[in-house]
């Protein structure tokens, strides 16, 4: 996949003063920052990607060649950014529509978001765009080569946000469920929740699974309660059950298991939007809250626990006797008898398979 007309400018210049460490070359997710953030446009087709070096690039730059990228020094790396910026820009590719434009430490953010981005550039390539999480803009912005000669003339103390706000009007916002957007490895601790977060960059953290609500279900439904609550039960078992499960992968299917509640054949529904979305690992789980295929041999797994939480939770509260459910189920609908059915074996079964990897009973473990 190759997408045409779109560079990438990604800013690596700077001293990395508060990190007390050299941020291009630090490791995330087993490969250096720079090179994740190479990759981050490179996977998304682009082959215009110029990086700004400055300190240290003789150490920098043979990294950046390697990952297929275009290093470009710039001799005034330490008067600031500004410089960098401009450094950048002018060594993008000729007749090109737009182009991203990336500080180094900011590697978090999933290929999914520069997808979309791309997408709706595409379709008005003269607005600038700037992706946003939780009504907060963030990085990477998209901008029109348009601006190239503006952004070339600015002298300071003028910056590139001051002429960004100058085209207000022409700017729009993507709401991207990503809060890699937000986040940098500016210093220490940042650099730590960056690396945590990229290591689980293909599942939601409670924050994006938020927002995923709210885009689906208002403030005031009642499915949200239940979520809520399945999601408390399915963290009670993860960590009773001695079978190595991920919790991430667990929390987030059970917070977002019925964001399509009010559709037909529900599941299904909830994990096509997740597909979409970039979340392949969730959706599965999502698919299977409602007709699951077990593997009595295997370990206890994630889909499992989300599966039996919810069975155990209703519109009342939780209620571990869930036979007397099924029970009523079976009289009210018996032209179902059969899925039913199936329903409640499943979730014996898997009642006996956490009771046996846990050593306790579910009423011990929802007690503990």
């Amino acid at each position: 996949m190759m997408t045409s007309g779109i560079s990438a400018v990604i800013l690596a210049a700077g001293f990395s003063s508060r990190m007390k460490a050299f941020k291009p070359l630090l490791p995330v997710g087993g490969t250096p920052m720079v090179k994740r953030c190479i990759d981050l446009f490179s996977g998304n087709g682009i082959t215009d990607i110029v990086v700004v070096t400055g300190h240290l690039r003789e150490q920098l730059e043979p990294v950046v060649r390697d990952a297929g990228a275009c290093p470009v020094f710039h001799p005034g790396f330490a008067s600031g950014m500004l410089g960098s910026i401009q450094q950048g820009v002018a060594h993008i590719r000729s007749g090109q529509a737009g182009f991203f434009l990336l500080p180094t430490d900011i590697p978090a953010i999933r290929p999914t978001t520069v997808a979309r981005m791309i997408q709706q550039f595409q379709s008005d390539p003269l607005r600038l765009l700037m992706p946003c999480f939780n009504g907060l803009t963030g990085h990477p912005p998209l901008l029109p080569c348009g601006l190239k000669e503006r952004i070339l003339a600015l002298a300071e103390p003028s910056t590139l946000r001051d002429l960004m706000a100058e085209e207000k009007d022409r700017t729009g916002t993507l709401t991207m469920h990503d809060r890699g957007v937000l986040m940098d490895a500016d210093d220490p601790a940042g650099y730590r929740r960056v690396v945590h977060k990229v290591r689980h960059l293909d599942i939601p953290d409670r924050e994006e699974c938020l927002a995923i609500v709210n885009q689906e279900l208002a403030e005031d439904h009642p499915i949200r309660n239940h979520l809520a609550q399945v999601a408390m039960i399915a963290l009670k078992l993860v960590h009773a059950v001695a079978d190595p499960v991920n919790v991430d992968l667990v929390i987030a299917a059970a917070l977002l298991h019925d964001v399509r509640r009010m559709e037909k054949n529900h599941a299904a529904a909830g994990a096509a939007l997740l597909h979409d979305l970039g979340f392949p690992r969730v959706a599965e789980v999502v698919e299977q809250h409602m007709n699951i295929e077990l593997d009595l041999h295997a370990p206890v797994q994630e889909k499992e626990l989300v599966y039996f939480a919810d069975k155990l939770c209703t519109r009342h509260g939780v209620d571990i006797d869930y036979h007397h459910r099924f029970r009523h189920r079976l009289e009210k609908n018996p032209w179902a008898a059969t899925s039913i059915w199936k329903r409640y074996e499943n979730t014996r079964h898997i009642q006996a398979r956490i009771e046996a990897s846990a050593g306790k009973s579910i009423t011990k473990i929802l007690a503990d």
